[in-house]
Protein backbone atom coordinates (compact mmCIF):
# COMPACT_ATOMS: atom_id res chain seq x y z
CA UNK A 1 0.00 0.00 0.00
CA UNK A 2 2.76 2.40 1.02
CA UNK A 3 4.59 1.71 -1.67
CA UNK A 4 1.50 2.56 -4.34
CA UNK A 5 1.17 5.78 -2.59
CA UNK A 6 4.78 6.60 -3.10
CA UNK A 7 4.63 6.23 -6.72
CA UNK A 8 1.08 7.76 -7.12
CA UNK A 9 2.24 10.82 -5.12
CA UNK A 10 5.49 10.96 -6.78
CA UNK A 11 4.43 11.26 -10.01
CA UNK A 12 1.30 13.79 -9.30
CA UNK A 13 3.87 16.30 -7.62
CA UNK A 14 6.01 15.78 -10.61
CA UNK A 15 3.33 16.25 -12.97
CA UNK A 16 2.44 19.29 -11.03
CA UNK A 17 5.60 20.65 -10.53
CA UNK A 18 7.61 19.63 -13.30
CA UNK A 19 7.21 22.52 -15.74
CA UNK A 20 8.47 25.03 -12.70
CA UNK A 21 11.66 23.03 -12.38
CA UNK A 22 14.80 23.13 -14.01
CA UNK A 23 16.44 20.50 -16.42
CA UNK A 24 18.77 19.54 -13.24
CA UNK A 25 15.66 19.43 -10.99
CA UNK A 26 13.70 17.81 -13.74
CA UNK A 27 16.42 15.22 -14.28
CA UNK A 28 16.73 14.51 -10.99
CA UNK A 29 13.61 14.02 -10.27
CA UNK A 30 12.40 11.82 -13.10
CA UNK A 31 15.24 9.98 -12.86
CA UNK A 32 14.50 8.34 -9.06
CA UNK A 33 11.09 8.17 -9.97
CA UNK A 34 11.79 6.16 -13.14
CA UNK A 35 14.43 4.03 -10.42
CA UNK A 36 11.87 3.62 -7.89
CA UNK A 37 13.72 5.68 -5.74
CA UNK A 38 9.97 7.41 -4.88
CA UNK A 39 10.69 8.57 -1.69
CA UNK A 40 13.62 10.91 -2.86
CA UNK A 41 11.74 12.43 -5.86
CA UNK A 42 8.75 13.25 -3.32
CA UNK A 43 11.73 14.82 -0.67
CA UNK A 44 13.09 16.78 -3.89
CA UNK A 45 9.50 17.91 -4.43
CA UNK A 46 8.58 18.86 -1.82
CA UNK A 47 11.69 21.03 -0.72
CA UNK A 48 11.59 22.55 -4.35
CA UNK A 49 8.13 23.76 -3.96
CA UNK A 50 8.70 25.51 -0.29
CA UNK A 51 11.49 27.16 -1.53
CA UNK A 52 10.61 28.26 -4.80
CA UNK A 53 6.49 29.00 -3.28
CA UNK A 54 4.99 27.16 -6.00
CA UNK A 55 1.33 26.52 -5.37
CA UNK A 56 -0.45 22.78 -4.78
CA UNK A 57 -3.53 22.26 -4.85
CA UNK A 58 -4.99 21.22 -0.69
CA UNK A 59 -5.67 17.53 -2.05
CA UNK A 60 -2.46 17.67 -2.88
CA UNK A 61 -0.99 19.30 -0.08
CA UNK A 62 -3.38 16.95 2.18
CA UNK A 63 -1.82 13.95 0.77
CA UNK A 64 2.03 15.15 1.30
CA UNK A 65 0.68 15.76 4.96
CA UNK A 66 -0.64 12.52 5.35
CA UNK A 67 2.78 10.87 3.29
CA UNK A 68 5.03 12.78 5.83
CA UNK A 69 2.87 10.92 8.78
CA UNK A 70 2.97 7.58 7.27
CA UNK A 71 6.69 7.61 7.09
CA UNK A 72 7.14 9.22 10.68
CA UNK A 73 9.36 12.43 9.01
CA UNK A 74 7.23 15.65 10.73
CA UNK A 75 10.31 17.08 12.19
CA UNK A 76 12.09 17.14 8.67
CA UNK A 77 9.33 18.11 6.52
CA UNK A 78 7.49 20.42 9.25
CA UNK A 79 8.74 23.68 8.19
CA UNK A 80 8.47 23.20 4.28
CA UNK A 81 5.01 22.43 4.52
CA UNK A 82 3.77 25.09 6.86
CA UNK A 83 5.56 27.16 3.85
CA UNK A 84 3.11 25.74 1.53
CA UNK A 85 0.11 25.86 3.80
CA UNK A 86 0.85 29.08 4.34
CA UNK A 87 1.25 29.81 0.29
CA UNK A 88 -1.91 28.23 -0.30
CA UNK A 89 -3.71 30.41 2.35
CA UNK A 90 -2.54 33.69 0.87
CA UNK A 91 -4.12 32.63 -2.11
CA UNK A 92 -7.63 32.23 -1.15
Amino acid sequence: MIITINKQLGWELADHLGRRLSAKERTAVFAALGSGDDRSAIHRLILIAATNDHLLPPTMTKDLKDWVHAHDAEDIYAPALARIQDTLELCR
